[in-house]
């Protein structure tokens, strides 16, 4: 990749494109609510091709919360 960089490096940056955004774009400069992602027809459409219900994304959220927050308070401990 480094390389790649490298070769392209002298040649003039192409402009970003100018486009009107749409949802979660418009309302934030940051990363979209979790919500909002939910709300995404792509990822309803991936998830129905990859066989994921609703059910099993909510448990790995479940879960990646929990250990996060498990994580956080460990960090706290030690930083006290």
């Amino acid at each position: 990749m480094k390389a790649m960089r490298q070769a392209f490096a002298p040649l003039r940056p192409i402009p970003p494109l100018k486009r009107e955004h749409s949802g979660w774009r418009r309302r934030t400069l940051g990363e979209p609510r979790l919500e909002d992602i939910l709300e995404d027809p792509i990822l309803h459409l991936v998830m129905r091709r990859d066989g994921v219900t609703a059910q099993d994304l909510a448990a790995v959220i479940h879960n990646a919360q929990s250990f996060l927050r498990r994580r956080l308070c460990l960090v706290e401990l030690q930083a006290a």
